[in-house]
């Protein structure tokens, strides 16, 4: 992990990377920002679930075209039976500084999940 001036925790991208969440999870919170004032636009951030696509963010967020500006996308995740405990999310970003191989800053993921029953 790195820290942003404000104390802020992130991770680069790459082309592509992964990481899992609990099968439970009904939905994840994710932050990117393109943060060099110069990439091209927009930025493509593709994530999926199981293979299976869920969203396309763009970056800058054209309301707020600060590349220091978080972008927060919050993702329901399919409903579905499965039988691991865990789900395995890609994200996907084609990289822009290419002499550093470097996509976009993703900050740290929210999950949500059901709130669990007491054993009776």
């Amino acid at each position: 992990w790195d820290k942003d001036p404000q104390g802020e925790r992130f991770r680069w991208t790459r082309g592509r990377g992964s990481f899992f969440v609990p099968s439970d999870a009904t939905t994840i919170t994710l932050k990117f920002r393109s943060y060099k004032p110069f990439p091209p636009n927009p930025i493509k951030v593709h994530v999926s679930a199981d293979d299976r696509w869920l969203a396309t963010i763009t970056l800058p967020d054209p309301l707020q075209p600060d590349p220091r500006h978080w972008v927060l996308a919050t993702l329901p995740l399919p409903r579905q039976a499965v039988s691991r405990h865990f789900r395995r999310i890609d994200v996907r970003v084609r990289h822009w500084m290419e002499s550093f191989y470097l996509g976009v800053h993703m900050g740290e993921v929210v999950i949500e999940r059901p709130p669990h029953e007491p054993p009776r």
